[in-house]
């Protein structure tokens, strides 16, 4: 029967016959490729919604960092110039030697004046006047001045001592080291 039919209808025949195969292959393939798409697509949209918190979290994690630089420049700058006061800071300041003085001058004898002498921003002599219990207390006062090495030497004139008790003083202490202030 193929033999039957002419050559030019029978390449008619085939032609056709692999136009529909074409056909339904492509048609299988773009139906395959629908169905890929398909599924897919909750994917993508998982995929970039991800995309878009991560962008949200590094956006916010570079601003966290650049906090963190200023937070640390600043801890830097702050220790330099802690550095800087710790170097120049003098361990013979004002409020060390009135702290000494008051520590030295003990429940027997009350300083009630303190006098710096400041020349050129130095502290070299303080005048101090107070009330001593008695002489002993006002000597052993002087004593201890003398004993410290932040105070080179102590004037107590002799007429302070001429009373037994109660004793109003004033003396001149030179100190060590000059005292500056901080």
């Amino acid at each position: 029967m193929i033999n039957l039919i002419p050559q030019t209808a029978k390449r008619y025949v085939v032609r056709e016959y692999w136009l529909r195969v074409i056909t339904s292959w492509l048609f299988l393939i773009s139906i395959v490729g629908l169905l890929v798409a398909i599924l897919c697509l909750p994917s993508y949209v998982l995929l970039t919604s991800l995309d878009r918190s991560m962008a949200v979290k590094i956006d916010d994690a570079r601003a966290v960092e650049e906090k963190f630089r200023a937070a640390e420049k600043e801890v830097k700058e702050t220790n330099a110039l802690l550095i800087h006061v710790a170097d120049n800071s003098y361990s013979n300041n004002f409020s060390n030697i009135i702290k000494e003085l008051d520590d030295i001058a003990g429940p027997n004898v009350e300083i009630t004046r303190i006098n710096l002498k400041e020349e050129a921003g130095s502290v070299d002599v303080i005048a101090l006047s107070g009330v001593a219990l008695n002489r002993t207390s006002l000597a052993q006062f002087r004593s201890a001045l003398e004993g410290s090495s932040n105070f080179e030497s102590v004037e107590l004139p002799i007429s302070n001592l001429a009373q037994e008790s109660n004793i109003i003083f004033s003396l001149t202490v030179s100190l060590s080291e000059p005292a500056k202030e901080i």
